[in-house]
């Protein structure tokens, strides 16, 4: 199954080829994609994304990791998650879960454990961008002691994106 870690309801795993409809349905979602982009991401692009971490177990040389988010007790995809190597113990974290999954707490849950699986490999920087709409996600980065660090415009997409850190 390739576990990356787990939590009391989910397993963070590594994709398998059998993933690749549910993740081209959470990418071309337009819930999803409100919160992570103005556009829809073009099939062809998800493909390729899709075939290069098959095949590399990342994207961008080794910088972005992508993950299955799956629950535990049904074995369902329910979203992928990844981080973006910033600097030797600064990452950068972030998921995208389908809109049916919302406000059960598998964020939360995910994010608790993303902390406790970085701090055990040694991070000492976690870094969260989220879109200012995404009122749920600052709540929850909030409550788990992450720091606003900036506001900045995203100017590739065209919305503003507020920056929070922990530092542990």
């Amino acid at each position: 199954m390739n576990l990356i870690f787990e939590t009391e309801r989910l397993l963070i795993r590594k994709l398998t080829p059998k993933d690749f409809d549910n993740f081209q349905n959470l990418f071309t979602d337009k819930q999803v994609i409100e919160y992570i982009s103005t556009t829809i991401f073009a099939k062809n692009e998800i493909i390729n994304d899709f075939q290069e971490i098959l095949k590399k177990g990342s994207l961008r040389n080794g910088k972005i990791q992508i993950a299955a988010i799956e629950l535990k007790k049904q074995q369902q995809f329910i979203g992928a998650c990844y981080i973006f190597k910033k600097k030797k113990k600064k990452i950068q974290i972030g998921y995208a879960i389908f809109p049916n999954y919302w406000n059960h707490g598998y964020g939360t849950e995910y994010l608790e454990g993303k902390v406790l699986f970085l701090k055990k490999h040694h991070f000492k920087n976690i870094i969260a961008k989220i879109d200012s709409k995404n009122i749920a996600s600052i709540r929850m980065v909030e409550k788990l002691n992450f720091t606003l660090v900036a506001s900045i415009l995203n100017e590739l997409d065209n919305f503003l994106e507020i920056e929070y850190q922990l530092l542990i």
